[in-house]
């Protein structure tokens, strides 16, 4: 079973790339760079959110790797 927090950021770049995968205005329009629309907004917060999971998931990586844990069995084991 999956985090909850995954899924989420999951499903955060799956509506990041539908939102700015077809293209901003500003793509084709270049007045539109200064003005900002709901669609951009939208994906600058989209891409805020991926970064700060992916901090977070370095900073608990190092903070493992510095108390000497360098390995973390899978949970979910093949039998």
């Amino acid at each position: 079973m999956a985090e909850p927090e995954f899924l989420e950021i999951v499903n955060t770049v799956d509506s990041a790339m539908e939102t700015a995968g077809n293209g901003l205005i500003a793509d084709y329009i270049p007045v539109f760079k200064y003005i900002p629309t709901p669609a951009k907004s939208k994906t600058i917060q989209m891409a805020n959110a991926i970064v700060s999971y992916i901090e977070r998931q370095l900073a608990e990586h190092m903070q493992l790797y510095s108390a000497g844990i360098t390995f973390i069995p899978c949970q979910n084991s093949l039998k």
